[in-house]
């Protein structure tokens, strides 16, 4: 009888592994709000001119968990930027596809991530030829921890830092015409959830 039994016992915790390995791998959504600060350079003929400002951001994330230490992560965030000069806040919205690696397997884990954005600067459709808002590509890195207080529930503490490089702008005052190149860099930190389901 324990000849028959064992390699039944055998095949079956061997099997356990891989079963649960498929079944740790959920999807999630999630929010983040982040304060900070950064810099907006424009080059005007090889000239450059910086102003900062203060930041606040909203992010709204769908993500898949594909293995223990791996994720992959798209979101839609708005950022608010206040500078010291302006009357109203500019907005930026960005769509995001970013990675993530985890470290360790405890209810708490720090975390790397880095990815690419496609960017819009909001309401500054007067400043381009073809009457579009400015559009730009970011690359965002940075890290943080994840607290897990129950299976499905995750906490984050982070810090990013999200830079953008936005499309040439070419300003006339109908005798000549400058091309202008706007950058934006930020650094902020945020606390976010994550439901995982």
């Amino acid at each position: 009888m324990k000849r028959k039994l064992l390699p039944v016992v055998l095949a079956s915790v061997m099997a356990t592994p891989a079963f649960a390995e498929v079944a740790d791998k959920k999807f999630y959504v999630g929010v983040n709000l982040a304060t900070g600060s950064g810099t907006e350079t424009a080059t005007i003929d090889d000239v450059e001119y910086e102003e900062d400002f203060s930041a606040g951001s909203t992010r709204f994330a769908l993500g898949y968990v594909s293995s223990p230490q791996g994720r992959i992560e798209v979101s839609y965030g708005g950022y608010s930027l206040d500078f010291d000069n302006a009357d109203e806040d500019e907005e930026i919205t960005s769509l995001d596809f970013d990675g993530y690696y985890l470290f360790g397997e405890s209810d708490v884990r720090g975390f790397v991530t880095a990815g690419l954005g496609f960017t819009t600067y909001e309401d500054t459709a007067e400043y381009t030829l073809a009457n579009e808002d400015l559009s730009g590509i970011s690359f965002q890195f940075g890290g943080g921890v994840i607290f897990a207080p129950v299976d499905n529930i995750e906490l984050e503490a982070s810090l990013r830092i999200k830079a953008i490089g936005w499309q040439q702008i070419e300003v006339s005052n109908g005798f000549s015409s400058t091309d202008v190149q706007l950058a934006t860099g930020l650094t902020l930190l945020g606390i976010g959830g994550k439901v995982l389901f």
